[in-house]
């Protein structure tokens, strides 16, 4: 593998990305990558900062060349979304991903290809570790586990920074500069239970196959979510007089959730209603996403012989099913022009263990009081129906701004070297960039990066073509200020 990225154009930007795929870095379990930093940095002799449990701002002076330019401060995220492939045994707490090229695309067999944001540290190392560019003063700021509530953003210490102009790396689609961005807010919701043992016929039933994807990148395609259409078999089984056996699924509350199992007990005296009911709901739901979830599999197995199981007393079921049932998903409201999200919630986790029934919801809004209404609203839902409520992540939008002389300059640049303009635009999906400018008010931020699709899904794939694109429009700009 890392032959063949060493043919690449920039092979220093595809080795560096190289070297932190053998490093396991999912959100939570970043010390490993911080550390890997801290190395480079150190034998690079670059000035560097730590802050926070595992940020790290890493500063490169000024070539000679550009001592009277502006600094300008780049920006990415050095954790990863964990998601695999069913048949994947990969440990993402300790091995490293097996990469692949294939074609235009470079991928990791089984896994996320933490592209999000893997591309920006490569970015970042390449051009910290370039002697032949010119460059003015860069300061790269590392976060870590952006993608569980951008929690390093919410530590870090920016003092050390003396841009007033910044770069942020974390966008998915080239030719686009991110300008604005959503607020957001985790609502995490549990519920007490006790367990029993009962006798009768186990139904494993599942839903498969589905889009998935980023939740704020791809909740307007309008796909389902798999522990919502599961909760609805869940909830009339277990009004039929099914105990609920086990209900876990999903790893991240900004994913939208591709698959789902629960597992039911069917009372032996009185289920013979139970298949007609499953087969005449699939039926119900397939004509419901017909043309948007192409690959929707619904499957069911019911246990031909009596065992014995441990499931939830039914009144402690019936309390968090019908909070999930009742929780609202996917996109709330649309931006007046009705082209882009305005407010949206996605149920990304849930799971049964002993003792709770949990449920994890990621919120958005580019509007913070209709984020903080929705909150209100959800937490209401659940405090109904007996469950506690709490709240974490929760960060602002960020805002346009109206006169910013580092998008001018950018997309003078982008019309000269590829002969079109930029998109320019707001997105829903949540950037670290309103954290970071609440922290330093004064900053001018663009947010841009190459082609990545199928971000946090184990079909994740880097467009090599346009990463290098990208790459070389960075160099260009920075050597031109």
């Amino acid at each position: 593998m890392t032959n063949e990225l060493s043919n690449l154009k920039y092979p220093k930007v595809f080795q560096y990305f190289w070297e932190i795929s053998q490093i396991p870095r999912g959100s939570g379990n970043t010390a490993a990558i911080t550390q890997y930093l801290l190395s480079f940095a150190n034998e690079h002799k670059l000035e560097h900062h730590i802050s926070g449990e595992n940020n790290i701002i890493i500063i490169k002076d000024a070539s000679p060349s550009k001592v009277n330019s502006p600094a300008i401060i780049l920006q990415g995220h050095t954790d990863m979304v964990c998601e695999k492939k069913p048949d994947s045994n990969h440990d993402f707490s300790s091995d490293p991903l097996d990469l692949y090229i294939d074609g235009d695309f470079l991928g990791a067999k089984g896994t996320t290809l933490g592209g999000d944001d893997g591309i920006a540290v490569a970015y970042m190392l390449a051009l910290l570790s370039d002697e032949q560019l010119e460059l003015p003063r860069l300061e790269c700021i590392f976060t870590y586990d952006e993608e569980i509530g951008m929690i390093g953003a919410g530590q870090i210490d920016l003092s050390p920074c003396t841009g007033k102009l910044m770069i942020n790396l974390d966008s998915e689609t080239e030719g686009e500069f991110i300008i604005g961005c959503a607020g957001g807010v985790r609502l995490s919701s549990s519920f007490d239970i006790e367990k029993e043992e009962q006798e009768g016929y186990l139904l494993t039933i599942s839903v498969s196959g589905l889009m998935g994807g980023h939740s704020g990148e791809a909740i307007h395609l309008g796909g389902a979510n798999a522990i919502k259409l599961v909760g609805r078999f869940v909830n009339r089984l277990t009004w039929g007089g099914a105990f609920l056996v086990d209900y876990t699924a999903g790893n991240a509350d900004n994913v939208i959730p591709k698959s789902c199992t629960a597992k039911l007990l069917l009372p032996k005296d009185n289920n013979s209603w139970a298949e007609e009911y499953i087969n005449t709901v699939s039926e119900f739901i397939h004509d419901e996403y017909d043309g948007i979830e192409s690959n929707l599999l619904i499957e069911y197995t019911i246990d031909s012989n009596l065992s014995r199981q441990m499931v939830v007393k039914s009144s402690y079921a019936r309390n968090a099913i019908d909070a999930l049932v009742d929780l609202q998903d996917g996109v709330i409201e649309w931006e007046a022009d009705g082209l882009q999200v305005k407010t949206s919630t996605n149920l990304g986790i849930i799971k049964l263990t002993d003792a709770t029934f949990s449920m994890d919801c990621l919120l958005r809004s580019s509007n913070n009081q209709e984020k903080e209404k929705l909150l209100e609203d959800m937490k209401k839902c659940v405090s109904y129906t007996g469950g506690k409520c709490s709240t974490s992540g929760s960060y602002s939008g960020w805002t346009p701004s109206a006169n910013s002389t580092l998008q001018k300059g950018m997309v003078k640049l982008w019309k000269d070297m590829f002969g079109i303009l930029p998109e320019v635009q707001s997105i829903h999906a949540g950037l670290e960039c309103g954290i970071l400018c609440g922290k330093k008010p004064d900053l001018d931020i663009v947010s841009i990066g190459p082609n990545i699709l199928d971000i946090h899904t184990p079909d994740e794939l880097l467009d090599i073509p346009s990463t290098i694109r990208v790459y070389e429009f960075l160099c260009n700009f920075l050597t031109s200020q």
